[in-house]
């Protein structure tokens, strides 16, 4: 096991690890894409993951675009051409992400793709939903005995199964996605339930591939206790390409780091109920009730259970001494703005 990787596992069983997906928000520009890991790292999150695109290698010109935005592309191949870096360039962002301390990590999808970035400490390995087919792929990844990072957007419950068997099998340390590839997703389309299916059917790790543009799937999946959650990440959500509308952008990292310490705080800090209450029992007399009466009585008085009540403060006789003031005899006036005491009866 890897240095990173073992980064990797240990954050995951102590908190949700932070991941911010940077894809092709770079649009191809090597210094934006250094620009990106120094946004994320002085943000404090965890891992930054790119794409590793080749495009001879896993794209024809018949490619359609999923949204065609692209101003200065013809074809899907020729973006994905567009987003190549090279091994160099390639090296040179992973050394930076290691100056920063954050973890590094990129999709790949092709064989090409993967040896490529395998010469890389790569925290862990992210299989995109549609290569859950790709067996060559999935087996160099178990190969490296990293964390597989495995997306289920296009995936239905019978093929996860597949996976997860195998991955299982293999004895591979796997994070299961939950991701709604529609992008930007709907929050009534998130699928929160389906990270408790999830956990509950497979019995793993599980985590969330949000792209709302919004911090609140990030927040309940950090509430619950969740080991992974995934959002891109943009300057500015109004940047030019195909997710900077499902992004977060800085600010809305601040205010989720922000709720995020505070959740840690409270989830990290239990507290023992009876060595509090001990600490704080000078407040039951000061909240609690003692006997009084409901009117001011005369002496001589013989005390019935229709003269009594419970007021405030519970440094008096208590509700379950009562028997041992009914019949008793006032010794003298008593006002019922002021408790019973044992010196008012005979």
């Amino acid at each position: 096991m890897s240095k990173n990787s073992n980064k990797f596992k240990k954050i995951i069983a102590k908190k949700t690890l932070l991941v911010a997906e940077i894809g092709q928000a770079h649009e191809g520009s090597i210094n934006m894409a250094h620009s990106f890991i120094d946004l994320c790292a002085d943000k404090g999150i965890d891992a930054i993951k790119f794409q590793t695109h080749l495009a001879d290698k896993e794209s024809t010109y018949d490619e359609p675009f999923r949204i065609k935005f692209s101003y200065n592309d013809k074809t899907r191949y020729d973006y994905w051409k567009r987003m190549e870096f090279s091994i160099s360039e390639w090296k040179e962002l992973y050394k930076h992400c290691q100056r920063r301390n954050i973890l590094f990590m990129s999709s790949v999808f092709s064989i090409e793709a993967f040896n490529l970035i395998n010469k890389f400490d790569v925290c862990a390995w992210k299989l995109a939903s549609g290569e859950i087919y790709s067996s060559e792929l999935i087996d160099r990844m178990i190969k490296t005995k990293k964390p597989i990072i495995v997306s289920t957007g296009v995936a239905k419950f019978s093929e996860l199964k597949k996976i997860v068997n195998y991955l299982k099998r293999k004895k591979a340390f796997f994070v299961l996605l939950q991701c709604t590839s529609n992008y930007p997703v709907k929050l009534e389309n998130v699928g929160l339930n389906v990270m408790h299916e999830y956990k509950d059917k497979f019995k793993c790790p599980v985590g969330l591939s949000d792209h709302t543009g919004t911090i609140y799937p990030s927040i309940y999946t950090v509430c619950h206790g969740f080991s992974l959650i995934e959002f891109p990440v943009a300057f500015d959500r109004k940047m030019f390409g195909p997710d900077s509308s499902s992004s977060l952008d800085p600010n809305q990292i601040d205010e989720l780091q922000k709720i995020i310490t505070n959740i840690n705080c409270l989830r990290n800090n239990p507290i023992n109920k009876d060595k509090v209450s001990n600490r704080i029992s000078r407040f039951k007399k000061i909240f609690g009730k003692s006997i009084a009466l409901k009117k001011s009585l005369k002496k001589g008085h013989i005390v019935k259970r229709s003269d009594l009540t419970m007021k405030k403060p519970g440094n008096g006789i208590s509700y379950e001494k009562m028997k041992n003031v009914l019949g008793k005899k006032l010794k003298k006036d008593v006002s019922h703005q002021y408790l019973l005491r044992p010196k008012d009866f005979n």
